[in-house]
């Protein structure tokens, strides 16, 4: 086996140590493939991760505004009451007819304010889940970093040894 790694009675001290030495080299390189295709991957994770994340901000600003607009129609309603149970016995039916409105924009408010509550939930959820690929992506390109250093000094150490 030529790459194994016990001396071989045919060859010299230093043909040992050279084939070991482009043993460890390839074995590097490999590794280095390896990591490369790992940052490549937590790199597109991120990426996808942070699209994701600013569709869900847009979204809650959307429902907040919704909120918003519920909450501006709700107080124009409570004013019409008010006005309409002022007014003479003509008015019942539009009081009715109001309040009907007004529970109706209550619930409306009631079910787009959890909504937004939900919202903002997966947003802190997926942005915690960003820092995780954040730190990941970094943890993976230090460590292929120090392969590639180590790397380059067992090619340096395998130029030295006449490899």
């Amino acid at each position: 086996d030529y790459w194994g790694t016990e001396w071989r009675s045919d060859e010299s001290k230093e043909e040992y140590w050279a084939r070991k030495g482009r043993r460890e080299a390839l074995e590097c390189q490999e590794y280095a493939q390896i990591l490369n295709l790992r940052v490549a991957n937590l790199t597109r994770q991120f990426e996808s991760n942070q699209m994701l994340a600013r569709a869900q901000a847009d979204t809650i600003g959307q429902l907040q505004g919704y909120v918003a607009d519920l909450i501006k129609d709700k107080a124009k309603l409570q004013d019409r009451l008010a006005s309409a149970e002022s007014e003479d016995e003509g008015y019942r039916k539009e009081v009715r007819d109001l309040r009907r409105a007004l529970k109706e924009a209550s619930d409306r408010e009631a079910i787009a304010a959890e909504a937004s509550r939900e919202g903002e939930t997966e947003r802190v959820l997926m942005n915690s889940r960003l820092e995780e690929s954040l730190a990941a992506a970094a943890e993976a390109t230090a460590l292929y970093e120090k392969e590639l250093t180590d790397g380059y000094e067992c090619k340096r150490q395998l130029k030295a040894a006449g490899g």
